[in-house]
């Protein structure tokens, strides 16, 4: 059994790609288009208790999710077709579904498959014991550091106030998980998309106090981005006070507390536009992981609900029948990087050394492989 010790340091997707389960299965897509993915994002529901100010999944929320016998079906069909890791993340609020325990018991116990989760936190308590023993990593949404700025960017339906009930739940989590905890916060500022009319810079660092208080591993910035996933530069008169208040989160910093800058925060920052030419007209990683929710499956989540880019749909077909299905190999055929995917892709260093991994193995020579550790590539 992989065991849960992870590290907090910058994302390096590219050393995960030399762990062995992930050479074994580049070396097996060489030779076999059908390859099932090692990793698998999963939205078991479109529902929400939420209702938040520009949710980039605004269109797909509330449109049903995966029966629950159904939800137990695929749990073992990801386990039999060889997934090592899944995130579970939404779409909706992951956590809402009624047979949640039971999918991530029959991941974790029976296929020892790697779990990550996104959430609200809200929900958190319901599942506690269970998120603290089977999560690698837990990452909570707040994007405040008050009750009032939360309940104006993250209102309930319901009306009432979650604020106090998530830092509640991340801190009884903290004080139990094997895994990380992280606290998330999105940049938000008055007129940065969809008619926002709050701002919460004054509050990345009290936010950030809070996450080291109640015992969360690290505190995430980051930069919003529209509904096509282009990054969303920061007006420039937030910029002082943005950078003010990173600088002091980092006194916060120690051996047992990070705070880490997103992908692309300094370009929204510097109001600079990221640049990422693709020359490569394939997407290996798109065979190596996938994304699948209620109404469909999807090549990666940039294009979650894009018919064009819809792999399948288990909602009735077995993973393994829709993984092998005509639709998916056409699909993939057809996806062309360099035309479809305009926007900044967090893995395109990843596609470029799977094409490097792939031609070493292909010439014979020797690749050092290092011991599986950390599967979420």
């Amino acid at each position: 059994m992989l065991k849960i010790e992870p590290k907090i340091k910058r994302m390096d997707l590219i050393s995960k790609l030399y762990q062995r389960s992930v050479i074994d299965r580049i070396k097996e897509m060489i030779f076999n288009e059908d390859v099932f993915p090692l990793v698998v994002e999963f939205d078991p529901t479109t529902a929400c208790n939420y209702a938040c100010h520009g949710c980039i999944s605004t269109d797909l929320l509330r449109k049903g999710g995966f029966s629950s016998e159904r939800l137990i079906e695929i749990a073992h069909e990801l386990g039999k077709a060889g997934v090592k890791a899944v995130i579970l993340i939404g779409g909706g609020e992951p956590l809402i579904h009624p047979r949640i325990g039971d999918f991530i018991k029959i991941l974790r116990e029976e296929y020892d498959i790697l779990l990550g989760l996104t959430t609200n936190g809200y929900f958190i308590d319901k599942y506690l014991d269970l998120i603290a023993e089977s999560m690698f990593w837990t990452r909570v949404s707040v994007d405040a550091g008050t009750e009032e700025t939360y309940n104006k960017l993250r209102p309930t339906l319901n009306g009432s106030s979650g604020f106090k009930r998530v830092i509640k739940n991340m801190e009884m989590l903290a004080k139990r998980k094997k895994g990380l905890l992280g606290y998330s916060f999105l940049v938000r500022y008055e007129g940065d998309l969809l008619g926002n009319k709050t701002t919460n810079i004054d509050e990345i660092y009290e936010a950030c106090r809070i996450a080291k208080d109640i015992g969360c591993d690290y505190f995430e910035i980051k930069p919003l981005y529209d509904l096509n996933h282009h990054l969303v530069l920061i007006d420039k008169k937030f910029v002082p006070k943005i950078k003010e208040q990173i600088e002091k989160c980092e006194e916060l910093v120690d051996d047992n507390f990070k705070v880490i800058k997103a992908i692309n925060l300094d370009f929204a920052i510097e109001g600079k536009s990221p640049i990422q030419p693709k020359d490569y007209t394939s997407c290996p990683v798109a065979k190596l992981r996938t994304l699948i929710t209620p109404h469909g499956v999807y090549v990666c989540p940039y294009f979650r609900g894009n018919p064009k880019f819809k792999l399948g749909d288990v909602k009735e077909t077995p993973f393994d029948k829709m993984w092998k299905g005509d639709q998916k190999k056409e699909i993939l055929k057809r996806l062309d990087p360099s035309k479809d995917c305009t926007f900044y892709c967090l893995r395109d260093p990843s596609i470029k050394e799977i094409f490097k991994i792939i031609s070493l193995l292909q010439s014979g020579e020797i690749v050092e492989v290092k011991e599986d550790r950390d599967l979420f590539i």
